[in-house]
């Protein structure tokens, strides 16, 4: 079944070029990494945006692409057309979305602590994943002889869906890494997708020769299998992604196109979990605080507006939603000791 997220017009992007390069760039903590606790935000600076660097390795081998900061411009009353402008501090978004391969080491790591009945896998009462076929003949995960598997090695590298929100921030966390904020993702998709298709066809900021070597450890099978991809996938930047219907599901990950930033599959295929921002409670009831951002892009009305993130509760999977992870530019000077850069 396909997700319909409903066309409540997040709003568009003002995306300045030059608050890329800006010495004054401001990082906000948006959760505690580690923790899966959201906190309120505060703001600080990094002190020169450029030594930040381009791309980082997660602890799970993932690639981090940094998202210089930049403006979004957010549709506070649909109604009367009134538009807020807030800024957004740079971080750094995963180039891909988390991949079966990746969730299923995750899950047998913290295997001790899981259970598994009728295809639910739960930490305690938190409903985490869900087992069975995602489609007609692809049952991606399996779990056998009190082990999780990739049923195919074709599958290791497509993104894992049926996650809870619960389940994929258990992940972040469990990585020192959060999922990212309804904002960031919209951002990160606009101004990515506006600067590819600008007049900067050539930008390196997403090519392999301009990227800084990232280490990589060989404890994760992963690695080889993404190095493999990488020989025969160009890693160049697509002046403009194909539509989503043009490219199958399951897809690698790496067959997702790339926006300037490097990171790929935004908005193709299947959506996202995001972290959602609390609303006022209606009677005594809370509004969810997570949400699905993404495969809701209307391609007649421009794709400078995006729907707001579809509410769902922590608990519930669906058959088209994966997750990828993010971290602040603040968090990442900290858990490397230079919060020096940061004032």
């Amino acid at each position: 079944a396909v997700l319909l997220i409903g066309l409540y017009w997040f709003g568009h992007s003002i995306f300045n070029h030059q608050n890329i390069h800006s010495s004054k760039s401001t990082v906000t903590k948006v959760a505690n990494e580690g923790s899966g606790e959201t906190t309120e935000t505060t703001g600080k600076s990094v002190k020169n945006v450029a030594q930040l660097p381009k791309i980082i390795e997660g602890k799970d081998g993932a690639k981090l692409r940094l998202v210089p900061e930049g403006t979004l411009r957010l549709a506070k009353d649909r109604a009367e057309n009134v538009k807020e402008m807030i800024t957004i501090p740079a971080f750094y978004m995963d180039e891909t979305q988390v991949t079966n391969h990746q969730f299923v080491d995750f899950l047998n790591t913290m295997l001790p602590e899981l259970t598994v009945e009728k295809g639910v896998v739960k930490k305690g009462k938190d409903v985490w994943y869900l087992l069975g076929e995602v489609k007609e003949g692809y049952e991606p995960v399996i779990f056998r002889e009190r082990r999780f598997l990739v049923s195919s090695p074709s599958h290791a590298s497509c993104p894992v869906v049926r996650v809870s929100a619960l389940g994929a921030e258990a992940y972040a966390s469990y990585y020192g890494r959060r999922l990212p904020t309804a904002e960031e993702w919209a951002y990160a998709y606009i101004s990515g997708k506006k600067l590819t298709d600008g007049n900067n066809k050539k930008s390196k900021a997403g090519s392999r020769k301009s990227s800084p070597s990232v280490s990589r450890q060989p404890r994760y099978h992963m690695d080889m299998h993404m190095e493999m991809m990488r020989n025969i996938v160009p890693e160049k930047n697509v002046e403009v992604p194909p539509k989503p219907e043009k490219l199958p599901f399951p897809t690698p990950v790496l067959l997702y196109p790339a926006n300037t930033y490097g990171i790929r599959g935004l908005n193709i295929n299947i959506s996202e979990w995001v972290q959602a921002a609390y609303e006022k409670p209606s009677g005594n009831k809370r509004s969810p605080q997570f949400g699905i951002m993404g495969n809701a892009i209307n391609p007649s009305r421009g794709d400078s507006r995006l729907g707001k993130p579809l509410r769902r509760e922590p608990w519930e999977a669906f058959e088209e939603v994966g997750f990828r992870c993010a971290l602040s530019a603040e968090e990442y000077l900290r858990q490397t000791g230079n919060e020096k850069m940061a004032k």
